[in-house]
């Protein structure tokens, strides 16, 4: 790789191919390694908490069984000594930056979803109680990050672009990996002195390839949330006998 040179690569987080050609690209030489990702543990406040246990929840059920593992790409960009970036401080940033009433709206989202899925699981209508469930997980989160996405101000692929502008400032050849649904408007967001490389993904999400690479995984899904939900509704029937 020449120096001063920028690529933009595009990604399926789940895709087993895209993380073979990252690696690939950056075993050919790299100085600065933008990725997307928190920068830190995040320290929740009191009133924080739901969002904590909301992206515990899309943690466990989710990231770390569908993504693929991040920290091989930082290894082989450390043992060249580059810069590992992350494009957020960390995981409350998202919920810091958002506007009071999208955060309570998305807190009482949350809340309702939930106690939802304890009510159906009490209930014993299991289908809805998981379903409920999974998106007291999903939603509100998303909710946070589309807003992010759209404010008026910095959206999210603004900021993910100033990050690697400001690693190409200071030379060398930089390498940002990014969900493959922000790299076109992060390329069109770098300044008109940067001329990156955009490389797509390997193969499409919707491909024979992909879905082998989700199977397993989808398997642990079930098998986890299968398990997390039982102990749920046991403690869900637990408190309500309480009461």
């Amino acid at each position: 790789m020449s120096e001063g040179e920028v690529i933009v690569k595009g990604e399926y987080h789940s895709s087993r191919g895209d993380q073979a050609h990252e690696r690939e690209i950056l075993t050919e030489g790299v100085d600065h390694l933008v990725l997307e990702g928190p920068e830190e543990d995040a320290e929740y406040g009191l009133f924080q908490q739901w969002y904590a246990f909301a992206m515990l929840l899309t943690e466990y059920l989710f990231f770390r069984v569908f993504y693929t593992d991040s920290s091989v790409l930082e290894d082989i960009a450390k043992a060249q000594d580059a810069e590992v970036v992350k494009t957020r401080e960390s995981d409350a940033a998202i919920l810091e930056n958002s506007h009071i009433l999208v955060r309570v709206f998305a807190a009482v989202l949350f809340l309702v979803l939930f106690f939802g899925a304890a009510l159906f699981g009490i209930a014993g209508v299991h289908f809805y109680g998981v379903s409920l469930l999974i998106l007291s997980a999903m939603l509100p989160p998303l909710v946070l990050r589309l807003h992010e996405s759209t404010r008026s101000s910095e959206s999210r692929n603004e900021l993910m672009a100033n990050k690697i502008a400001n690693a190409a400032e200071e030379d060398g050849c930089v390498v940002a990996v990014v969900g493959d649904s922000h790299a076109d408007e992060v390329c069109d967001y770098l300044p008109e002195s940067i001329d990156p490389e955009r490389k797509d993904p390997k193969y499409s999400w919707y491909t024979w390839r992909h879905f082998k690479d989700i199977a397993y995984p989808t398997f642990v899904f079930v098998s986890v949330l299968w398990v997390f939900y039982t102990v749920f509704v046991a403690y869900s029937e637990f408190a309500w006998n309480l009461t």
